[in-house]
């Protein structure tokens, strides 16, 4: 898991401070514990205490940016021989995985991000934010609220009630459908380690890590709602309209072509979409994540879509779909019943 990676080493710890602030975390805070209680993505958490309050600190490992970029050089020539493809076909959506990771390496951009997220969702029932302190941040290190409950294996070991993993469940489900619908914005990275859940009024979530961000243009949300939407399946002119205006078909596409695409998404909207047209989902039946990781494995072998040289669609749905099997695969472990159907 993310939050049980190795520690970065005292001396560091104090160097990035020193770096940042002039001074050392014992000088910055009333008290500083050098242990990392916890490790983030590209970093790790740390305890401390200020004017009596308990705080999160996260320290970002030294040389991250830096690295994702030489990653990426290095992967980009090995992914297009082995998919072969062309560069400028994949350039958009290298480019958008790319901008995705370096926004991670901003703390800055972190902060003011989860700011504004515990603005607009504090009303959201059962959900918690932090506090962000600007004071007690800067480019690689975060200060925030140190957040009451535990991390998903350690909240499950104590075998809470379907009640409040119901809760909990809702809590996860309205919160991503109120970033989608109302802010086109989407904490992408949901996590196990990016979550706190604790039993306090019936079920509550802590919600951290806004450090990968999505932000959806009114089109692609358009689309991936109307994509979504119970009516579409049943309607095979409006899916293949939709699929055209997202680019998925061509008007230069064979019959023979159109029809594979068309195949293809059918069978893999049915089964994405599955949760959206019931009233209530059980997602405590594993078979359901169990067959859309199938249906994945089947689609990455599939012969017609592996002869196919281009990607198609936009961009901005990898970060979409990434966030919503994320989703799912949190209430599956979570084995929650949640109210899903989309509002009419």
């Amino acid at each position: 898991a993310q939050y049980q990676t190795p520690p970065l080493s005292g001396p560091l710890v104090v160097k990035a401070f020193r770096d940042a602030f002039g001074h050392s975390p014992s000088e910055v805070f009333d008290e500083f514990d050098p242990q990392a209680r916890q490790a983030a993505s590209i970093g790790q958490v740390h305890f401390a205490r200020k004017m009596g309050k308990a705080l999160a600190v996260k320290v970002q490992y030294p040389g991250v940016g830096a690295s994702i970029r030489s990653d990426i050089a290095m992967v980009k020539p090995v992914a297009l021989r082995i998919m072969g493809l062309r560069e400028e076909t994949l350039r958009p959506y290298l480019a958008e995985v790319e901008a995705r990771l370096l926004e991670e390496t901003d703390y800055k951009l972190e902060l003011s991000r989860g700011q504004a997220v515990a603005a607009k969702c504090g009303h959201l029932p059962h959900l918690q934010f932090p506090t962000y302190y600007p004071a007690l941040s800067a480019a690689r290190i975060l200060t925030m609220d140190w957040l009451p409950g535990q991390h998903m294996q350690e909240f499950l070991a104590d075998n809470p009630p379907q009640e409040v993993r119901n809760q909990l469940g809702q809590a996860l489900w309205d919160f991503y459908q109120y970033q989608l619908r109302e802010l086109r914005q989407l904490h992408a990275d949901p996590h196990p380690g990016n979550f706190l859940f604790s039993t306090t009024s019936g079920g509550t979530v802590g919600v951290l890590d806004f450090g990968c961000v999505k932000d959806v243009p009114p089109l692609e949300q358009q689309q991936f709602l109307a994509l979504l939407a119970p009516e579409t399946l049943a309607d095979p002119a409006r899916l293949a309209a939709l699929l055209t205006e997202a680019g998925v078909l061509r008007p230069t596409d064979s019959p023979a072509l159109r029809q594979m695409y068309l195949r293809t998404l059918t069978q893999s909207l049915e089964l994405v979409g599955r949760p959206f047209r019931e009233a209530t989902f059980d997602f405590g039946d594993p078979t359901y994540l169990k067959s859309l990781y199938a249906l994945g494995d089947d689609l990455m072998q599939d012969q017609d879509l592996r002869q196919q040289r281009e990607p198609r669609g936009s961009a901005h749905f990898i970060y979409l779909n990434r966030t919503y099997v994320g989703l799912f695969s949190l209430l599956t472990e979570l084995g929650a019943v949640v109210r899903t159907a989309l509002p009419a």
